[in-house]
Formats: C-alpha cells, sequence, structure tokens
C-alpha cells in the first residue's frame, strides 16, 4: 500500500473545515456567541482514513460522501452531543452512510472520531456496513465497557500524536500495521453493535425530512433573507411542526437556527473572490440583518473578528474611487495597514 498522508491543521471556519473531512459532507453553523474553530488531525491510508476533530460549539447537517462509510465516535467533551435527536454517549458510534442524512449537534466543546472506509474494505466491515443499512440503522450503541471501543479510544490518541510526527509512518510496514488495527477494530465494533433507542422510525425520518428541506430551500435562496412564515409555506409545514422538528433534531428553535445559517451565508459571501460583494453593509442588509451595529457586534462574538476584518482579508487590494460599495470597504493607506472606512 502507499505511504501513509498525515496531516495536522487548525481551522476557523466551518466552510475551511468541510472539504477537509475525507468520509463525510457537512453543512454547519456556530452556536454558541464565541470564535470558531478548532484542529484537525488525519491520517488516510489507501481506502481508509481516520481522523480526530476538535472543535468549538456547532450543529451539522451530515452525510458520508459517495462510495463511503464513516463511523463517528464521541470523544472529550461530547457527552451531551446528539446525532438525529439520539443522545450519544461513550457507549455509541454513529454509522453514517451515503444513503440516508443526519443531524449532529455539539453543545459544548467537544472532539470526535470520524473513521471512513471505501467500498473495498475487508468482509468483516462490508457485513457490519451491510447489516446496518438493512436494519435501517443510522447509529449502534455497543456493550457497556466494550473492549473494541476502548482500542478505538487509544487509536483515537496514537492519531493524535502521529498527526504532529508524520515520519513515524513513513514506512509502509507501519501504515500497514495501523490500518490493520484499525479495520479489525472497527469491525468489532459494528459486530457487536445494536440498535439505538430513541424517536420512533416514521416520526424521526419526518422530522429529518423538514430540517433538510428547510435548509435546502436556505442553499437555494443564497442572495437574500428567508424567515419562518415563508419557510413554512415553501415546505409544506405547520410553524408547531416545524419548531419540533428543531427543537428535538437540534435543541434550538427555527428562528435561531435561520440567524445563524444566515450569519453563516454572509461570511461565505465576504469570503468569496467571486461573489457579487464589495461591502459588508450589502451583504449584510442583503440577508435580512437591518441593525448593523448588532449584526457586526454578533458576527465578532461567533467569528472573532469583525466582519470588514473578514472582507480585508478575502480582498486585500485597494478598491478604486467610485467602486461599487468603496465606500463601506477597507482601503490600504500608504504604509500598507488597512484603514476602516466603515464602522462594521
Amino acid at each position: 500500500m502507499p505511504n501513509a498522508v498525515v496531516r495536522k491543521i487548525g481551522w476557523r471556519d466551518l466552510d475551511e473545515l468541510a472539504p477537509r473531512l475525507s468520509g463525510v459532507s457537512v453543512v454547519g453553523v456556530s452556536l454558541r456567541r464565541r470564535p470558531c474553530g478548532g484542529v484537525l488531525s488525519s491520517v488516510s491510508l489507501a481506502d481508509t482514513s481516520i481522523q480526530v476533530l476538535r472543535g468549538a460549539p456547532m450543529l451539522m447537517l451530515a452525510s458520508s460522501r459517495p462510495g463511503r462509510t464513516t463511523l463517528v465516535r464521541a470523544l472529550d467533551g461530547a457527552g451531551r452531543a446528539r446525532w438525529n435527536g439520539t443522545p450519544v454517549g461513550a457507549d455509541r458510534v454513529v454509522v453514517c452512510n451515503a444513503s440516508r442524512q443526519h443531524q449532529a449537534v455539539y453543545p459544548d466543546d467537544f472532539a470526535c472520531l470520524l473513521l471512513s472506509f471505501g467500498e473495498a474494505v475487508n468482509d468483516r466491515i462490508a457485513a457490519g456496513i451491510a447489516d446496518t443499512e438493512a436494519r435501517g440503522r443510522v447509529a449502534g450503541q455497543a456493550q457497556e465497557g466494550d473492549a473494541a471501543l476502548r482500542e478505538l479510544d487509544r487509536i483515537s490518541r496514537a492519531v493524535e500524536n502521529l498527526a504532529g510526527r508524520p515520519d513515524l509512518l513513513a514506512h509502509p510496514g507501519a501504515a500497514e500495521g495501523l490500518r490493520a488495527s484499525i479495520l479489525d477494530t472497527a469491525g468489532a465494533v459494528l459486530a457487536q453493535s445494536q440498535p439505538m433507542a430513541g424517536h420512533p422510525a416514521r416520526t424521526a425520518s419526518a422530522r429529518q425530512h423538514l430540517v433538510h428541506a428547510a435548509d435546502d430551500y436556505l442553499r437555494a435562496n443564497p442572495a437574500r433573507p428567508v424567515y419562518t412564515e415563508e419557510l413554512c409555506a415553501a415546505i409544506g409545514a405547520s410553524a408547531t411542526r416545524l419548531h419540533q422538528a428543531f427543537h428535538a433534531t437540534f435543541g434550538i428553535s427555527p428562528h435561531r437556527y435561520l440567524k445563524l445559517r444566515r450569519m453563516g451565508m454572509v461570511r461565505a459571501m465576504l469570503l468569496s473572490l467571486s461573489g457579487p460583494w464589495h461591502s459588508v453593509k450589502a451583504a449584510a442588509l442583503s440577508h435580512g440583518f437591518w441593525h448593523l451595529g448588532q449584526f457586526a457586534h454578533d458576527y465578532r462574538d461567533i467569528y472573532g473578528e469583525l466582519p470588514s476584518e473578514t472582507l480585508a482579508r478575502a480582498r486585500p487590494t485597494t478598491v478604486e474611487p467610485g467602486a461599487p460599495g468603496s465606500g463601506e470597504t477597507q482601503r490600504r493607506g500608504a504604509c500598507g495597514r488597512a484603514v476602516p472606512r466603515a464602522a462594521l
């Protein structure tokens, strides 16, 4: 097998994190008024990858990437985490595949393990995955104190250490040994897991459908604000049903979710070099943030910087006088320092 690819990176934004997750596709928003960010440690071994993600409170909509299945295990600080509205404690592992969509909420600073497999895995893994899909399970509960879970935790700690010392896996024999340990341990976890108790399948599925339909509608309308009333009409749900779905899934109201997602969409627009936004003011107003001072305050609480600083990092060149938005962006002085032109 080829040598292992080992990386350890810091990340500041969920949009920066998402493409670096090898097994899952995610859309996420920060949950708390505090700077977002964390560390991602990764080891890629041919068709298998193992990642340890550390981050601040967030919620995510997730599914495995095509052709891959991912096991997710809560580690440090994730005792209150929920997947698909069900608590995931120290004795549980989530099975995430591309055929189903998932919702996760981490209300505290957390760490989680993501173990991702391609289609060419050993028979034990393939059988465990097939059994999970056949039973309609999206998560499993292993026996309390199970040796396989303890071994999985030991591997996760080793991965964080290895990510800082890539030379330790430079020899193909070492990489092959780690891959074999991962496959054996994951196979044991899958074989011994049981379906998780939670909401009745039909009710949980309906709630998941509403949550994903709401987010799909948001992404289909990125350049304007969307509020609860419009959302209910668009997806054919009452305000009560929508509130119940979001509260059961994420523990927050649809209104709070919409605000957090719109804040994230503004940030994505400000960071996009190809986007149409030449000013913070235009981006904020277009997404329904009419109180610009409060928007700047909330934005800084979540992302640790003013929106004008985000825009300046993405567009460091001087805006010519008279260009659209030149009154709200930052200009560069003769010494190269950013000179703020707006209160945001």
